[in-house]
């Protein structure tokens, strides 16, 4: 199944309720869900492949999906480049169409998982 929309989606629930994060934050977070989903749910968000990097683990979809990159996105990389923007820096922040109510391809489950890293984030952050 392509989990890309979901994957944009995600990054679009994200950056909704966080305002601006890195590249490394955000993956970080959508971690934290896919965890959390597995854990309770028996499936990710993402259906990434996880890859380890000297700061954890990464979704190496949910990387090439931030950098916009042509040949992981296809059709959806209008829809992604809608959903979330660079800002500055290496900050992502929401694009035009990053409207949490108009979010499809989130279960409630996904929101829930999300909402969980983001609730974490918040924690040790102070945001």
């Amino acid at each position: 199944m392509n989990r890309i929309p979901a994957i944009t989606e995600a990054i679009c629930y994200i950056l909704n309720k966080l305002h601006s994060l890195d590249k490394i934050h955000i993956v970080k977070l959508m971690y934290l869900a896919d965890k959390y989903h597995l854990m309770n749910y028996g499936r990710t968000i993402s259906d990434d492949s996880y890859i380890a990097l000297p700061n954890g683990p990464a979704g190496s979809r949910t990387m090439d999906v931030l950098e916009y990159k042509p040949n992981v996105l296809g059709r959806y990389l209008s829809h992604a480049k809608s959903m979330f923007k660079k800002g500055d820096g290496y900050k992502y922040i929401p694009g035009k169409r990053c409207k949490t109510e108009d979010l499809e391809m989130l279960s409630l489950s996904d929101i829930e998982a999300l909402e969980f890293s983001i609730k974490g984030h918040s924690i040790v952050t102070g945001k």
